[in-house]
């Protein structure tokens, strides 16, 4: 029985005589492995979604494609690279829609440096500053 190096789970094999159900013992499990850091900020990212009411389930349109989902993780480090926090954003994939077929248009703001010196001036001469 070795141990996959990524997720330092065991790798067992298992003979057609015994269960697919195993214990192992608990020198196996990492209690410090990233994942499992990173799963708690999931959790802690889905509690946060769910106390704030930021989504409700619906029934699936029939010829609609759904936006899926992605987590990113993130590793907040001090000033000496120790690790502070271990962060998860749960992400839409919108880049994966067509123009006219999932939406009919999107726009960004976008604010030019000209545009904001005469907002300003203007304020300025208002005596709104």
């Amino acid at each position: 029985m070795g141990n996959d190096l990524l997720l330092g789970v065991p790798i067992t094999e298992v003979a057609s005589g015994q269960s697919s159900s195993m214990t192992f013992p608990q020198s196996n499990v990492q209690p410090n492995h990233p994942m499992t850091h990173h799963n708690n900020a999931m959790q802690e990212e889905l509690y946060e979604f769910e106390r704030l009411e930021v989504w409700e389930l619906v029934p699936r349109p029939d010829k609609v494609m759904v936006i899926t989902l992605k987590w990113i993780y993130k590793v907040k480090l001090d000033e000496l690279g120790g690790i502070l926090k271990n962060k998860a954003r749960l992400v839409a994939r919108g880049y994966r829609q067509d123009e006219g077929i999932d939406f009919e248009e999107s726009f960004a703001s976008i604010a030019r440096l000209e545009a904001i010196q005469i907002f300003l001036a203007y304020d300025a001469h208002k005596n709104m500053v």
